[in-house]
């Protein structure tokens, strides 16, 4: 095989194994909201389960900067006599026109990650590659959370795919190693959610078809992987940046906890978190309370330690069912339930929390809602988090 083309075949296949990489940081934690079913849910906003939906801009080289991708589970499959979940990456709120799955399985603290494919035929930025894909002999076994300065050296091989898997030629066995190192593991990090505070910092090297890539990974125990750098493709390389995650719960669950975290600004000025979005259904009991938690904390640092109010009318709260809404009052607190790694720093959150059913609505289930919206003009972005914990109907 000419050396040209092992470069081109490694360059693009290295771009999804390290984004699928990112990936694997971001759902190490697993979840732990299960034991909020009966509490009112004034609570740190806790790790992620497996129907996390996470959000992040980025550039991912020349012709695709300004990339928005997001990243859910899509469900299971079977590699090698082995079951594993399907985590999918979408361009553009998950549409058709480019994805990409990672096929992993995450435990306790590692994860094994044995394939993933990119099917981009229609995304015009990435014209000529049609499909991609690998899977490796067996799979990669990572641990997420080594000690601190401790290397840790993961390596197998496999399979990678460039056009028509069923062409023989498009197949070519590739080595992979990858070293990584958590450099700090109590950051304090700018993003697109503002300062945050308590960040991991993950080191990572690797070398394919004779090419050196370095990667940078910044990993916030609860919300996952926030910020991203990659070195390669140059002259650019790949940068990740989260701006939000969703997480919808158990969907089998009597009692459920959904929530999630979003800046809102000029850009996008809409903040709902809503049960109906968990399973697609009006489930939710009306004769039963549900708990809906909101606080309000500005992105900017040195805002956000001032005493100004995110109030209307450039700020609007909603606390609401399908057919009513609640009253609330916004509240001031020096210290975050949410996000109590903050605490100290500080800063000037604002809450309001709602401990309402519906019983005199029609007819059982319901949604239970919260929404924000903010004015496009909004200056610095408003960081939100919202937590609404409810009981499934059941007729």
């Amino acid at each position: 095989m000419p050396a040209k083309h092992t470069t081109v075949v490694s360059r693009i296949m290295l771009l999804t194994l390290l984004m699928a990489l990112a990936v694997l940081f971001a759902l190490c934690c697993g979840s732990d909201d299960g034991g909020l079913a009966h509490s009112d849910g004034k609570e740190p906003y806790g790790k992620f389960s497996d129907n996390t939906t996470f959000a992040f801009s980025g550039s991912l080289g020349a012709g695709m900067s300004g990339a928005a991708m997001n990243m859910e589970l899509v469900g299971q499959t079977t590699v090698q006599g082995k079951t594993y979940n399907q985590h999918r990456i979408g361009l553009e709120d998950l549409e058709e026109t480019a994805k990409g799955t990672f096929i992993m399985n995450v435990k306790a603290d590692t994860v094994d990650v044995i394939g993933a494919e990119l099917d981009a035929e229609d995304y015009v930025a990435i014209t000529g590659i049609p499909y991609l894909s690998f899977e490796l002999d067996g799979p990669l076994t990572a641990s997420m959370f080594p000690p601190m300065g401790k290397t840790q050296h993961v390596e197998t091989s496999g399979d990678f795919v460039k056009g028509d898997p069923a062409v023989a030629e498009n197949h070519h066995q590739e080595n992979v190693a990858i070293d990584y190192t958590t450099t700090d593991d109590d950051a304090t990090l700018e993003t697109a959610l503002g300062v945050l505070h308590g960040v991991n910092k993950v080191e990572l090297e690797t070398v394919l078809a004779g090419q050196a890539v370095n990667a940078d990974i910044w990993i916030h125990p609860e919300l996952g992987v926030l910020k991203a750098f990659v070195d390669y493709p140059a002259p650019d390389g790949i940068a990740l940046d989260m701006v939000g995650t969703a997480d919808y719960g158990d969907p089998d669950a009597e009692w459920n906890a959904i929530r999630s975290v979003q800046v809102l600004d000029g850009a996008n000025g809409l903040y709902r978190l809503d049960t109906y979005d968990a399973t697609g259904t009006l489930d939710a009991d009306k004769d039963t309370h549900a708990k809906m938690l909101l606080e309000l904390r500005w992105a900017d640092a040195e805002i956000a330690k001032t005493d100004r109010e995110p109030g209307y009318p450039s700020v609007n709260i909603e606390f609401g069912t399908v057919w009513g809404m609640y009253p609330h009052t916004l509240t001031k607190s020096p210290v975050s339930l949410f996000h109590p790694e903050e605490n100290g720093e500080g800063y000037t959150y604002w809450y309001a929390f709602v401990d309402q059913a519906a019983k005199n609505e029609a007819s059982n289930g319901i949604a239970y809602h919260i929404s924000v919206s903010a004015d496009t003009s909004i200056n610095p972005p408003l960081r939100v988090t919202g937590r609404i914990i409810y009981k499934r109907y059941k007729e």
